[in-house]
């Protein structure tokens, strides 16, 4: 294990336990106000130097100032350091702090003296003055006023160094001094050491320096004790900042100060994320002015894109709906004429209100792949088209590489797999269709958005006129910005499909289900410009909201507008009938490219020198020479080409990576070489070569205007924009190559506030002339501008490149020092370079005064930086800590050591081995390398072990392989292009591909010969590199492991190789490799640690950074002044001194504590962000039977928290080493000898203590604390090697291997067959044959149809041509009869399908999904063809007449059976005589014959009739054919008759007949409906009056049993029941309106039977009549039963567990909140996490939760058994 750096000679000292005195040097940095934005000098002088020694000590630390000088070596002032205090080191991520203590003695020291002289050398006060008395001492900082005369050193500071008298002393000169005796000059001496002054200065606000957050150094120095040399050197103790100050003052004593000290982690405790808010976001000050000391970045002070983000809106959508209505329409030919009702489709205009509360979040960080929440931070809609609403979505820090898919309401647009493809991919039933596959890797694809040239519109861009207010400076937040011209307009295309890259910057994907949308994606770019819809949008005014509340358009949303650094998208609705809200929006976001400096040996291509195709030339195990770009010198030579891909940048272009066997760091631009001399170019990212030059004068192109400024009204006419001429002299061809086609961003020099803004889009004619500024702006500029600043552009020195393109993708440090030699530091990118020129154009521009000029430094890295999107937790780590913007802002050189983080993430990318099987005796042995090289494909590795099996007597040698290249065998996939002669395997054969393979072809089965150019294989050789086993040897193949793999298998159990080969998992394992941060499912991808993280910036860094580390076995620890990354793995087994810890080397006494219990677990589970689970939780355990024997079957379960971690094997990695360790639980503390400082903390030492009986014992260091007397405390928790041997975990049996996000196909749905079909001419029917395997009860049949004729495409659901969903029949329905217009031929088109809706599980609380058959006909057929005529056919006609005679006959009356009659429109007929009328209802009901009643009934008989007929001839004739069904007097002219008269012809039997058709009863007339069947006994009785219900009680009834009772009485029950009565439907029953609780809703009475036995039953019958359940009782208790018969079960185990379930349990006392009654019981959600099936429904579902108490038997009653057992044990 590595110790601590120290000096070698100090390290042996320490080592060899050499006598030494010791001192502290603490080096402090002043307060100063001379900084930028926290950033000084780092001058010498910018510290005090001060020990503990007894003398002043010399050191040079070799620190460095800002301008790269050496600081040399300081005199460490002895007599001002009192004491420091112990330091603390730990391998947790918190603050550890110490504490310094000076002598104050001299503070408030002051002394006048007339007459000072001065020497280069010393200084000379008064003689009258005792200087020491006083109360100076030596190390004092002092500084001289004067007060009378004319001195030269007024105000002039230096440090007494030595008194040489009481009124001489030698000096240091702080600032300079002139030799000068100013004998008649008075002087005020003060003491102003910051040191000791800083708790007691004035605080003032323009002088406050503070001291809090300045940096200390200790260090500590180690002297020969004779000769007070130093050993070896200082080494650096404690770095840190000052956090408080106190002083101990005692006039009559002593004085002192105290300042407490924190390592960098005292500062982690703050928020450092982004608020979606403007005042933040821009810094606004009291008075809403952007403060520039506060701002993130500069240019965010421009930045309007939050201005809206932090309100309420409510806003209103309209939408035209299709209405269908019925209208009369005059009928011509007909003999009396008349109208019809026909049906007319018209458009009416709805509304939806939508709310929206745009509250500010925190910006999240991305890390790999994850789901992000949106947050809206606009939202409007269209002025004058209020169905198109516009909202803006913030979704996290940038830059990231893109969305890879859109979850609409909490589902996805890419379909899981193909059973979710075939469910949902053109199903416009389906809540949102879906495109693509998940598990094939594919993700949404965008498109660029189109744009068009321009337009001269006044209010496009911002406006000119904000920079015409003479003497501006930064007082109005409008000062800053961007000004552009003619905005151009967006428009978009077709609908986009799914692809590879997923959407990127400033592209746009289409949805049109379940709601029409356009989202434009813009990826948080530092220059991003503006929404180009929304400024367009605002450009013409065409919002509400700024219609009603703003002026202006660049207020509203302008270029200035931009969310810099913030991915966002920008979404277009079109609201639609239907549709009542803006779907809820998450994003799965690839997430921040971030350095990872080549860590892993992998070099990208150099993009200037090689292109993509040259990585062709090159492939797995090829051997090459690496050689210098610069020199073609030799770096290495036969290097191995050990891993190759192609993979997605961070702007979306495909790149060529390569690893190489050279793992030793190369820090130049190099090239590897091929034997056939062919070459690919590698860039780098190191810094050891990076280029810094110091601009000339001259170099930078910074054009002046023709004249001394630019006058007033200098502006073209035609709203063109402003027009300037550059100075002859400065027209020259570098501005010319900036100002054309090059440079973005320009600005005016010559006034501040003018430099603040950018100006954007602009006209150069080549010569001098710089046109259409801000045109469209009708604007102009008030003098003082002098010249213009190119504010994104530099140019380099004449020395660099004069190839274009060569620095494109190198990183550039400009730098410029003030006069104090403080630095303001800017970095960018280079992203364009124009070579003849020297020309560079930078990713975004320079800070406003910061521009490239004469004198800065420029520091151009020799390569592009390595960055990438990982989900290697080390390298994320290391980005937020490095990040300013949303992390600790650490520096990557002065406060971080590199190398650890690098040497941590290559340890998390640990890969796996692989294990075979070889026959037995092959002579192959460890350290052997072998490989499979055929054609295109290529596998090796080097032999670790070798392990001797026998199966059926049949001795093998299982071989694992380790340092492995390549892939040994694939799993077949049909989505999946093979190389020649790659390896397949599929259902335990494997095949050699030996062509071209066809995607989406199917499986291989065939067990010989060659199908679809896949070779069975019966032998797959290995072929040896090196060693000394056999040149060949066969891979055993003829069994297989669990998953059907026959060539990478190991040993389980005591019999078979039914084991994974893999000793982490197999990548083909792995379903949706892309949304868990792979760029394919190749197995390099496959690492013992990857993370992908959503980090909260809303918690403090401090926590985020613990929780990372605790995921993935990190380790952060402060060392030697920077922070190391170390992970905790196995033990090396190789330790030295110290790190062997005898008991010689323990000072006093040793603690040994075991942690007990409540750290012991037998079952550890997480629960992890699974992207098969729609990014859900997904619940992972792991159980380990043998420690629960340990612990005497008494369940103990751990919970780790993972939520980083989305690849469900490497979860299980990680809680199954938690467990592990969580049984070696012993802390050892003890005290040692000076050494100890070597060791480190997270490093294992090894215990030899024989009175523990330890031997080597192995403990991993968790706390260092170097004491005073530098005697080290060591704290150490006990480690478990096994827990991080990386095993070969079996896969779970039960539940885990469910691949529960894919929504399985239960069943094929075939479709149904179309039959012959007949036609009227109201009317056409269709008839088919339910398909095989139709189920009446879960299938429908949709009938599809359109009107025309011919073939339609085959895709008609996604291009419907005029096709709909006319009707869905359900309960085996084979007829559907569709209306049509009688009165016009129309020709329609059907097509059939079934539908059957399956459930996602069992549970019937889970929401159905739809599987479809296919159509009949098929599309191209133009599928079931009919035409209706354009002719009466005969028809049949039903309704309901009424009938008015005037006479009070009491014969029922002689209905006319050939009068026209049109019953649709309810048209009245007069009878001859003029006296009786004949009305009709239509089937709806609709009265209105009422309205022709005579207005006096008295005297007049009213019949009605049910009757139906056909219409019998053809138009213009009118006859119809009425039978009478049914007659009723309703009135005999005097009151009502409750008896009804039957006529010969009545359908319907009133005395006791059987009802065949539909009887109505008009509820405006009185009448009283009674049928009986005998003496009291009732069986429909319908009543209605002022005085009695609707439907009314018949308690007072007697005699025979009632069937049917519906009772509305407030004393009775609702609904009665008698003997048997069967309900098909459901019966809802709504609780009586009262407080009394004997008031029942079912009220169920016992009675007595002919046996004696008083009994009444409700009882559950199935499908086939078996009893499944019942409800009885006997008069005075119930009894519930529900089956349980052994013939209904099968699978039967034990149960095990059940006492964890029930501890787990959480008994609760409760009231409900609609009533008083408290009770015992649990809360239904909680118990669903233990015994779900007892449990209905889900959390905060729609429907509440219901527990089914008795499921919780079975677990007590085992409980009990358990509980027993342990009992009986106990007891004897």
């Amino acid at each position: 294990m590595a110790l601590r750096s120290f000096n070698t000679t100090l390290k042996n000292s320490l080592i060899n336990n050499d006598e030494f005195n010791y001192a502290h040097l603490v080096k402090f940095e002043k307060p100063t106000i001379n900084e930028d934005r926290g950033e000084t000098s780092k001058k010498a002088n910018t510290y005090t130097y001060i020990t503990d020694g007894a003398f002043d000590i010399v050191f040079d630390d070799g620190s460095l100032d800002e301008q790269g000088n050496a600081n040399g070596a300081q005199t460490y002032l002895a007599n001002k350091l009192q004491s420091v205090g112990s330091v603390t080191e730990t391998i947790e991520a918190k603050a550890s702090s110490m504490s310094i203590t000076l002598d104050t003695a001299s503070l408030g020291a002051s002394s006048t003296s007339l007459g000072v002289n001065f020497t280069s050398e010393s200084i000379t006060v008064s003689s009258t003055i005792d200087l020491v008395s006083e109360g100076f001492k030596e190390g004092d900082k002092i500084k001289f006023t004067v007060l009378n005369g004319s001195g030269n050193n007024n105000a002039k500071t230096v440090i007494i160094k030595n008194f040489t008298a009481a009124n001489v002393f030698t000096y240091t000169a702080v600032d300079t001094i002139t030799a000068n005796n100013d004998s008649a000059v008075t002087y005020k001496i003060d003491l102003v050491s910051e040191e000791l002054t800083g708790v007691i200065s004035d605080k003032l606000a323009t002088t406050y320096q503070t001291y809090l957050n300045r940096e200390v150094f200790v260090y500590k120095a180690h002297f020969d004790p004779i000769t007070n040399a130093i050993i070896g050197e200082p080494y650096l103790l404690f770095k840190g900042i000052i956090s408080g100050g106190s002083i101990s003052e005692d006039p009559t004593k002593t004085s002192k100060i105290t300042w407490t000290l924190t390592s960098h982690w005292g500062d982690f405790s703050r928020v450092s994320g982004r608020l979606t808010v403007d005042e933040q976001h821009r810094a606004l000050d009291s008075a809403g002015i952007p403060d520039p000391d506060a701002l993130v970045r500069e240019d965010y002070a421009g930045d309007f894109g939050f201005m809206h983000a932090n309100q309420a809106i409510n806003v209103m959508a309209l939408y035209n709906a299709t209405e269908t209505s019925y209208k009369q329409v005059d009928i011509n030919g007909f003999w009396f004429g008349g109208k019809r009702l026909r049906e007319v489709e018209s458009t009416v205009q709805r509304r939806v209100d939508l709310g929206f509360n745009l509250t500010p979040k925190y910006l999240p960080v991305v890390y790999g792949i994850r789901k992000v929440d949106s947050i809206p931070v606009f939202v409007d809609t269209d002025n004058t088209d209020p169905s198109k609403v516009y909202v803006a979505y913030a979704i996290c820090e940038g830059q990231v590489a893109g969305l890879l898919d859109l979850y609409v309401d909490g589902t996805g647009s890419v379909c899981v797999d193909k059973a979710d493809f075939d469910l949902r991919s053109g199903n416009t039933d389906a809540d949102l269709t879906c495109k693509g596959r998940m598990d094939k890797g594919d993700a949404l694809q965008g498109r660029d958005i189109t744009e068009s040239t321009g337009t001269t519109d006044p209010n496009l861009g911002e406006d000119i006129s904000d920079l015409t207010t003479n003497g501006d400076d930064g007082s109005n937040s409008n000062d800053f910005g961007v000004v552009e011209s003619n905005t151009p307009t967006p428009s978009f295309g077709s609908s986009t499909d799914v692809g590879d890259p997923g959407v990127l910057h400033e592209q746009y994907h289409k949805l049109t289900s379940p709601i029409t949308a356009t989202y434009i994606f813009h990826a948080g770019k530092p220059d991003q410009d503006a929404d180009p819809l929304l400024v367009s949008k605002a450009a013409s005014t065409s919002f509400k909201i700024q219609n009603d509340y703003f002026t202006g358009t660049k207020e509203y949303w302008g270029p200035s507008h931009r969310l810099l650094d913030t991915a966002y998208v920008v979404a277009e609705y079109t609201i639609a009938d239907g549709e009542t809200s803006i779907p809820e929006l998450d994003f799965i976001v690839r997430g921040k490219g971030i350095k990872c400096f080549n860590y892993d040996s992998s070099y990208a291509r150099d993009t200037f020198r090689s292109t993509l195709s040259q990585a062709n030339n090159f492939d797995l195990g090829d051997v090459v020479t690496l050689k210098k770009t610069s020199d073609n010198s030799t770096i290495a030579s036969s290097i191995k080409v050990i891993d190759k891909w192609t993979f997605i940048d961070l702007d979306g272009d495909t790149e060529a990576r390569f690893r190489l066997s050279h793992t030793a760091e190369i820090t130049v631009p190099f090239y590897m070489e091929n034997s056939s001399s062919q070459k690919f170019f590698f860039s780098i990212s190191s810094g050891e070569n990076d280029v810094t030059n110091t601009i000339t004068s001259g170099r930078q192109p910074a054009p002046s205007l023709s004249g001394a400024t630019i006058a007033q009204n200098q502006v073209s006419s035609n709203n063109a924009g402003l027009s300037i001429t550059l100075a002859t002299s400065e027209a020259d061809a570098v501005v010319d190559a900036a100002l054309t086609n090059f440079s973005k961003t320009i600005t005016f020099s010559g006034r501040a506030d003018l430099l603040k803004r950018s100006i954007r889009g602009w006209s150069y004619d080549g010569t001098n002339v710089l046109s259409n500024i801000g045109a469209g702006t009708m604007s102009t500029l008030d003098s003082g501008a002098t010249g213009i600043v190119i504010r994104d552009v530099i140019r380099l020195e004449a020395a660099e490149s004069t190839d274009d393109d060569f620095y494109n993708g190198y990183g550039i440090i400009l730098k410029r020092f003030d006069s104090n030699g403080v630095p303001h530091i800017q970095q960018r990118r280079i992203i364009d370079y124009i070579g003849a020129q020297r020309l560079a154009l930078v990713d975004f521009p320079w800070e406003s005064g910061f521009a490239p000029t004469t004198g800065d430094t420029y520091i151009l890295s020799k390569g592009r930086e390595d960055i990438r999107v990982s989900i290697n937790p080390a390298l994320q780590l290391l980005d937020y800590l490095t990040s300013d913007r949303y992390g600790r802002g650490l520096d990557i050189d002065n406060d971080i050591n590199l190398d650890t983080f690098k040497e941590a993430a290559r340890q998390c990318d640990t890969q796996s081995d692989v294990t075979v099987v070889f026959p037995d005796s092959t002579g192959v042995a460890v350290g052997d390398v072998y490989k499979y090289a055929v054609d295109n494909a290529f596998f090796e590795g080097t032999v670790s072990s070798i392990t001797s099996r026998t199966i059926s007597s049949t001795p093998y040698d299982e071989v694992t392989f380790t340092n492995v290249i390549g892939k040994l065998g694939r799993k077949f996939v049909t989505w999946k292009s093979r190389e020649l002669g790659e390896l397949v395997w599929n259902n335990g054969n494997v095949y050699k591909a030996t062509g071209t393979q066809t995607l989406n072809q199917s499986a291989p089965t065939h067990t010989s010969g060659t199908a679809n150019n896949l070779a069975h294989q019966s032998t797959v050789p290995l072929t040896k590199v090196s060693g000394s086993g056999a040149s060949t040897v066969d891979i055993n193949i003829s069994f297989a492991s669990a998953n059907g793999n026959p060539l990478v298998k190991s040993f389980v159990g005591t019999d078979d190789f039914s084991g994974s080969g893999y000793s982490l998992y197999d990548a083909d394992d792995v379903k949706y490799w892309k949304y868990i941060g792979w760029d394919s499912n190749d197995q390099r991808n496959v690492t013992r640690h990857q993370m992908n993280q959503l980090i909260a910036t809303s918690n403090p860094i401090f926590d985020n950074i613990n929780l990372m580390l605790n995921q993935f076995n990190g380790i952060l620890r402060y060392s030697n002044g920077k922070y190391e990354l170390a992970i905790r793995t196995k033990s090396s087994g190789t330790f030295v001194d110290p790190e062997i810890i005898n008991e010689s080397d323990i000072i006093g006494s040793i603690s040994l504590k075991d942690g007990g219990l409540k750290k012991s677990y037998n079952s550890v589970n997480t629960s992890i962000v699974d992207p098969q689970t729609k990014f859900e939780a997904r619940s992972v355990s792991f159980f380990n039977s043998d420690y629960l024997k340990e612990d005497r079957n008494i369940p103990k379960q751990g919970q780790y928290g993972l939520p980083g971690v989305t690849n469900y094997y490497n979860a299980r990695y990680n809680i199954n080493q938690r467990l592990d360790e969580s049984r070696f639980g012993l802390t050892i503390s003890f005290k040692m000898m000076p050494k100890g400082a070597l060791l480190l903390p997270g490093n294992l030492i090894r215990v030899n203590y024989p009175r523990f009986g330890y031997e080597n014992k192995e403990f991993r260091i968790t706390n260092v604390t170097t004491n005073t007397d530098c005697l080290i405390n060591v704290t150490a928790d006990e480690h478990n090697d096994s827990a991080f041997t990386v095993k070969n975990l079996a896969k779970p049996r039960f539940g885990r291997e469910i691949e529960i996000g894919s929504l399985q196909n239960k069943a094929t749905v075939n479709p149904p067959t179309i039959g012959s079909g007949s036609v009227t001419d109201s009317s056409i029917t269709i008839d088919w044959s339910n398909g095989t395997g139709f189920n009446a009860a879960t299938d429908k049949t949709q009938i599809w149809a359109r009107t025309g004729s011919g073939a339609v495409p085959d895709n008609f659901l996604t291009d419907l041509t005029g096709i709909s969903l006319i009707a869905t029949v359900e309960n085996g329905a084979t007829t559907f009869v569709e209306a049509v217009d009688p009165d016009s031929s129309i020709s329609r088109q059907y097509w059939l399908r079934h539908v059957r809706e399956i459930r996602r599980d069992w549970s019937s609380s889970s929401i159905p999904v739809k599987v479809f058959s296919s159509f009949h006909a098929s599309a191209s057929s133009g599928g079931y063809q009919q035409t209706s005529p354009a002719v009466f056919f005969p028809r049949d006609i039903n309704g309901q007449i009424f009938y008015v005679r005037s006479s009070t006959s009491t014969t029922a009356p002689a209905l006319p059976s050939t009068k026209f009659y049109n019953f649709s429109i309810q048209a009245m007929v007069e009878t001859s005589g003029g006296t009786d009328k004949l009305g009709a209802l239509d089937p709806d009901g609709f009265d209105v014959w009422l309205n022709e009643l005579p207005a006096n009934t008295t005297g007049k008989q009213i019949w009605a009739a049910r009757f139906h007929g056909q219409e019998t001839t053809n138009v213009g004739d009118g006859t119809i054919s009425v039978t009478v069904e049914a007659a009723f007097l309703l009135n005999n002219g005097t009151s009502i008759d409750t008896s009804l008269t039957s006529l010969t012809n009545d359908k319907l039997n009133l005395s006791g007949g059987t009802l065949t058709g539909d009887l109505t009863v008009p509820n405006l007339i009185a009448t009283t409906l009674k049928a009986t069947t005998g003496t009291n006994t009732n069986q429909i009785k319908l009543s209605s009056g002022s005085s009695q219900n609707i439907i009314n009680s018949m308690a007072n009834d007697s005699g025979g049993e009632r069937n049917l009772r519906f009772d509305l009485g407030l004393s009775t029950g609702i609904l009665t029941l008698g003997s048997q009565v069967e309900v098909t439907r459901t019966i809802h029953l709504d609780g009586a309106d009262t407080t009394s609780t004997s008031t029942p809703n079912i009220e169920s009475t016992a009675h007595t039977s002919s046996s004696g036995i008083t009994q009444h039953h409700i009882i559950f019958k199935n499908s086939s009549n078996s009893t499944h359940g019942s409800i009885t009782t006997n008069g005075f208790n119930t009894t519930y039963s529900t089956s349980s018969d052994y013939r209904l079960k099968e699978n039967v185990q034990a149960i095990s567990g059940a006492t964890s379930q029930v501890l787990s349990l959480n008994p609760v006392n409760f009231q409900w909140k609609n009533s008083s009654l408290t009770q015992n019981g649990f809360l239904a959600h909680e118990v669903s996490t233990i015994v779900p099936e007892a449990v209905v429904g889900e959390k905060d579902g729609a429907d509440m939760q219901s527990i089914d108490q008795s499921k919780l038997i079975p677990i007590l009653v085992k409980t009990i058994q358990e509980l027993e057992a342990r009992i009986t044990v106990l007891e004897g």
